[in-house]
């Protein structure tokens, strides 16, 4: 079924390479916000169980990224009628499929996995009963599997422990075998369920539950430009009371942030949260972070299912996520009590530069949105995100844009730029850093520094934090270290 074309807005993202696909492939003129979020998360390769209430889309959020993944799609749906019907709309879409079921031979399933192996098929429907048998036998160990799909999920919960006990070894499956991401959909679930399809599906794979509207209208949105992340983590936190998630793009910066804030901010528990940690300190960290009233969690997109929870009241992303749908979900986990929270993105030059650099078309584009929206400084944020959701932005309920509060400049970038211009070739780098972090050591040079009508400018800076900043600004060219000549290693 067709779905009806929505306004056109002015903001509307026309090269997004997902909306393009859904209209030339699949023609659908426009995708809901809650799909863009599905689809995001299998592309990002984000494990998930999703709520979606029937007629609202669902297989097109995993028919679309099968033209975007190297792999193969594997849907394991209950009913072979389901099967089959899916199998013609596919066809009559152009998509090459395939199903493995009761009653084929072997020979059969072998030519078909041939040429799932050679590309000339992008998705294969099976039942939960042929899965086990397959696997038993070892027909699909030479399979990559890009997506693995479980349809009508409630079904794990309801059937998997006596009527189809097959249900219950899809988890099996999943961990004897690289499923690059795992997607869950059902169109209703009690708590119980969901709990179910985590414990039986997923194991000790982060999940996130999707099931949600896009806009959120207690959450105030802005975007900070810096130059240190670290200065400016510390400095939200210190005004930022209430539990608060900071969200990281890889492992090792949630520890390193983590570590940050636990030496400076003694006051505060902080704790670090990735898919790296075993089950068991996941549990640990969920429970302390539930009982926290003002705890920060430093997260990966590993934060999902097991911490949610509705007293957040800042969400602090310290990078650009990949994608809007990505933002909106991990920023959503803020204030989901419908009390006042904060979303602020920290946004670095050097960040826009890295991501505009990422290889591969669809991934600049989506990267292009977020960075869009990072150094946006005149339009509604709220408008800005809902617009490339294909939503109609409501009047805005707070953002840095709208109060008249957004930063064009990062803070200290001034004043380093201004200092190194006054005193041209008079200092070397690690001087900078010691004036003006007002350090007085004794030695002869800092003597002579403490002298400098500038000393301490940025004496509220930790010193790795002037460091940090330096180097973002020699790194963009504001300023440089002469390499050669008389004023050698002096910066200019």
């Amino acid at each position: 079924k067709r779905q009806s074309p929505c306004c056109s807005y002015r903001y509307r993202m026309t090269e997004d390479p997902v909306a393009k696909i859904a209209e030339d492939r699949f023609n659908v003129a426009y995708l809901y916000p809650i799909q863009r979020f599905v689809i995001s998360n299998i592309l990002d390769g984000r494990d998930q169980i999703v709520i979606l209430p029937t007629g609202s889309g669902k297989s097109l959020c995993f028919w679309l990224p099968v033209e975007l993944l190297p792999g193969v799609t594997l849907v394991i749906t209950p009913l072979l009628a389901l099967m089959k019907d899916q199998l013609r709309r596919l066809s009559e879409l152009g998509v090459q499929a395939g199903c493995l079921m009761g009653g084929q031979s072997e020979r059969q399933r072998r030519t078909l996995l041939e040429k799932a192996k050679e590309g000339e098929l992008k998705i294969i429907y099976t039942t939960p009963e042929t899965l086990t048998r397959m696997t038993a036998n070892g027909l699909l160990a030479s399979l990559r599997v890009s997506h693995l799909v479980v349809d009508e999920a409630h079904c794990v919960s309801e059937w998997g422990r006596s009527f189809r006990p097959s249900y219950a070894r899809i988890g099996e499956f999943i961990g004897h075998n690289e499923c690059d991401v795992v997607s869950a959909f059902t169109a209703t679930a009690s708590e119980q369920t969901i709990t179910d399809i985590r414990e039986s599906l997923f194991g000790q794979r982060p999940v996130s539950l999707i099931a949600q509207n896009p806009d959120r209208p207690n959450i105030n949105y802005s975007v900070l430009p810096v130059l240190s992340k670290g200065f400016h983590l510390v400095r939200i936190l210190e005004r930022h009371e209430g539990c608060c998630v900071v969200f990281c793009m890889s492992r090792e910066a949630a520890e390193v942030h983590a570590r940050i804030l636990r030496r400076r901010l003694a006051n505060r528990q902080t704790r670090f949260y990735h898919a790296g940690l075993s089950k068991e300190e996941r549990q640990i960290i969920e429970s302390w972070f539930m009982a926290s009233s003002d705890g920060i969690l430093v997260a990966t997109s590993a934060y999902g299912l097991g911490v949610d929870k509705p007293d957040i009241r800042t969400i602090i992303h310290i990078d650009i996520p990949p994608s809007v749908e990505a933002f909106l979900q991990e920023s959503g986990r803020a204030g989901r009590d419908g009390k006042p929270s904060e979303s602020i993105l920290l946004c670095s030059e050097r960040d826009v530069m890295g991501l505009r650099e990422h290889p591969g078309d669809l991934w600049r584009q989506r990267n292009d949105m977020m960075i869009r929206y990072a150094v946006n400084r005149d339009i509604c944020r709220r408008s800005f995100l809902l617009t490339l959701m294909g939503q109609k932005p409501p009047a805005c309920s707070g953002c840095d844009v709208c109060q008249g509060n957004s930063v064009s400049e990062p803070y200290g970038q001034r004043i380093i730029t201004d200092f190194v211009a006054k005193y041209r070739r008079r200092y070397s780098k690690r001087e900078v850093l010691l004036l003006l972090g007002g350090r007085f050591y004794q030695d002869t040079v800092t003597k002579l520094l403490y002298r400098n009508p500038d000393f301490g400018l940025l004496k509220d800076w930790d010193e790795e934090d002037i460091g940090e900043a330096v180097d973002a600004l020699l790194s963009l060219g504001r300023i440089r270290v002469l390499a050669r000549g008389f004023w050698k290693a002096k910066t200019v």
